[in-house]
């Protein structure tokens, strides 16, 4: 059967069931199988990476996907320390809180390619955080004035970014 030049993909013949619906299938099919060599997806795993808890968390949940070199990780992580507050915004108070480390992804290939940067949620609360290249530290940059993280609150980290 006569099949694309460098893929490997099968042009419909005389051979292929007569109707539309199952040549697409098979096509359908043969894409899925020539993708599966160039990006391998490992589907949705959990657990499956290793995550340090910092000082004052506990990590609840590690799921991430792979497809390539494209990774998704989500992450929810317990505060079992003191509450995280922030002031409130005033004309010599910024409101911030110091950068704090909340956990650590432990294995490199695993890690972003460059620093990662985007949001966390609480039920109360969101704000930004960081996830290092360099060295796998997810902190927590700033969050809403005035707002607190409080023992037994969780936070929900979700992650798009490519790997090396």
């Amino acid at each position: 059967m006569e099949t694309t030049t460098g893929h490997n993909l099968r042009y419909p013949d005389l051979s292929d069931p007569p109707d539309l619906a199952s040549q697409l299938h098979n096509l359908a099919d043969d894409v899925e199988a020539a993708f599966a060599g160039i990006a391998p997806d490992s589907g949705v795993v959990t657990n499956g990476i290793t995550v340090t808890p910092a000082t004052g968390f506990t990590v609840t949940k590690v799921q991430h996907r792979t497809i390539g070199k494209k990774m998704w990780l989500g992450l929810t992580l317990s505060r079992s320390g003191a509450a995280l507050t922030t002031s409130l915004i005033t004309d010599t108070n910024p409101g911030n809180l110091a950068d704090t480390l909340a956990a650590t992804i432990a294995d490199a290939a695993h890690r972003p390619m460059i620093d990662w940067y985007g949001i966390f949620r609480t039920s109360f609360t969101s704000g930004a955080c960081q996830i290092s290249a360099a060295n796998g530290n997810v902190t927590i940059l700033d969050m809403h004035d005035g707002s607190s993280i409080s023992t037994g609150d969780n936070l929900f980290f979700y992650a798009p970014y490519t790997i090396p």
